[in-house]
């Protein structure tokens, strides 16, 4: 038996979740109105049918959809910069083979099951080339230092500077590896500075 006070008490609680659950939901459909204007504004706006069923939470936390999937041959290649890096990088050198482009947009990096982090990707047209940073290559060892014997700097009426780099790359493997070994050319902007000899 319910009294007439606990059925008020009971109501004003009903009404008072009710109100809370009304307040959330208006707060969660305003947001979704902002990022739909905003993919409007944008231009780049697509529809695409998820490949599964998915929970969508009422949080307003994204989740990932799997939209589709293509197979892409994929050459590893390690690419050597010393003067911008001391670490070699692997990047996976691919061609869009599928019938659509690769939108922008991060990429997730798994090794054997294991994440590795996170790349961007441009626009990728269908037939395009593209490569992907993939990891660091933990097997090279790079160092970059000035030949002091093989530079000088030489000022008279026409100012000379000459430099030398020596760069060296080791192989802490047990594997022979092949790489990109790659250096900055300089090139002049400025008609009284002339670059020559490299």
């Amino acid at each position: 038996n319910m009294g007439p006070s606990q059925g008020i008490s009971e109501m004003d609680r009903f009404e008072q979740v009710y109100s809370q659950n009304l307040a959330s939901f208006e707060r969660t459909q305003s947001k979704t109105v902002e990022i739909f204007q905003s993919l409007q504004a944008r231009g780049t706006t697509a529809h695409f049918a998820a490949k599964e069923p998915a929970i969508v939470r009422s949080d307003g936390r994204s989740i990932r959809l799997r939209i589709g999937g293509s197979r892409l041959k994929a050459e590893r290649r390690i690419i050597a910069v010393p003067e911008e890096s001391l670490s070699a990088a692997v990047a996976l050198h691919m061609t869009n083979k599928t019938q659509q482009p690769l939108l922008p947009g991060s990429v997730a990096r798994y090794r054997d099951g294991a994440f590795l982090g996170m790349t961007d990707l441009d626009f990728v047209a269908s037939d395009e080339d593209f490569s992907v940073f993939f990891s660091v290559a933990d097997q090279i060892k790079l160092t970059r230092e000035l030949d002091k014997k093989q530079s000088s700097l030489v000022r008279d009426t026409k100012n000379r500077m000459q430099l030398s780099f020596v760069s060296t790359v080791k192989n802490l493997s047990d594997k022979e590896v092949t790489l990109v070994l790659a250096e900055r050319v300089p090139v002049s902007e400025n008609t009284e500075i002339r670059v020559t000899n490299v």
